[in-house]
């Protein structure tokens, strides 16, 4: 594999955006791609949270293989800065991965010529990896084989419905889906995920900073990413779901529902009215926390972190051993 692949480090901007048609390619063959593996999240991402580009591009002769999408950034904690390398994935984003149908090749060879650069960060931290389903332990085995010792933790933030053919759910309300394009709205365009975290604030709702929100609206919205269901009455809206949308599935960020209006629609009808909308697409995922009515089963979509911390840095030894601490105070709480 050494002497077959050769890996390119991208570190600018730039020099990743020359390769816009390559990375759509490998877009379109990654299984299960989410948004926060296009070219467009990952460039915003960069420029919203001061992140530098560190992309690992993996060629075989006469064949890209596949990229890795990482980026440098400093993240602060309560002792200090930590220098880090991962996936442009917020603590509220969902999957994240390489890209190309060959990720374990990929894989080996990225991490082998990290192994072999010279150091700037304590610690590698990949995450949002969806281990039982698309993953299958490669990224873990990847890191293992290159001789890092591997911290390796799970969360159960999401789950997923099924979308299946639903009844309609009769209301007086006025009901519009569509889809936003930046170009083709007024000035100043309305910001969706705003009002659907708006009329979330009493259930549960992804927690995307304003900032972060407006960014990311307006990312989704050029690349075509974007579905909202909205409810009126009176050309108020009074209920609305806001998603960013794959070609398998619907990421719910925010649904929320006016108290004035509860006697008029609720989460089944929402739901269900989705579904109707979206017979092409396999599921929604969202967070578990939100409203789930009764006949409506959600999986659990749980993900993993693979976690890589530096034994020469102090500061990757001192985040290694609160984490260990933060482990053992949930196992004596029971809280996990």
């Amino acid at each position: 594999m050494r002497s077959t692949t050769r890996v390119t480090e991208l570190k600018s901007l730039a020099s990743v955006q020359n390769m816009t048609l390559a990375w759509q390619a490998l877009y379109g063959q990654t299984r299960a791609a989410s948004f926060f593996q296009t070219l467009d999240w990952f460039s915003g991402f960069c420029n919203d949270h001061d992140a530098a580009p560190r992309v690992l591009r993996v060629d075989a002769p006469g064949q890209l293989l596949g990229i890795i999408p990482l980026v440098h950034r400093r993240v602060k904690r309560s002792w200090g800065v930590v220098r880090m390398l991962g996936y442009p994935l917020p603590d509220w984003g969902t999957t994240c991965g390489p890209l190309g149908s060959n990720p374990t090749a990929v894989l080996l060879a990225a991490f082998r010529y990290l192994r072999q650069q010279p150091v700037d960060w304590d610690i590698i931290e990949l995450a949002g990896i969806n281990r039982m389903e698309v993953d299958h332990r490669r990224t873990l085995w990847a890191m293992q084989q290159t001789g890092w010792s591997v911290r390796e933790t799970s969360m159960n933030r999401f789950g997923r419905l099924r979308i299946t053919p639903t009844d309609s759910h009769p209301t007086s309300l006025q009901y519009r889906c569509f889809s936003p394009q930046r170009h083709e709205l007024p000035e100043p365009a309305p910001d969706w995920l705003a009002i659907a975290q708006r009329l979330a604030n009493r259930h549960s709702a992804l927690n995307v900073s304003h900032r972060s929100g407006r960014a990311l609206h307006d990312l989704a919205c050029d690349h075509g990413a974007v579905q909202v269901h909205a409810w009126f009455q009176q050309e108020q809206p009074v209920a609305a779901a806001y998603y960013l949308r794959t070609d398998t599935e619907l990421v719910e960020l925010a649904r929320g529902i006016h108290h004035d209006a509860e006697d008029q629609i609720d989460h089944a009808a929402v739901l269900g009215q989705v579904m109707q909308s979206n017979p092409d697409h396999e599921a929604i995922i969202l967070d578990r926390t939100a409203p789930t009515p009764e006949g409506f089963d959600l999986e659990s979509l749980i993900t993993h972190r693979y976690t890589y911390a530096r034994r020469t840095s102090a500061r990757a030894q001192l985040w290694r051993l609160r984490a260990a601490w933060e482990d053992r105070s949930k196992q004596a709480t029971g809280y996990s």
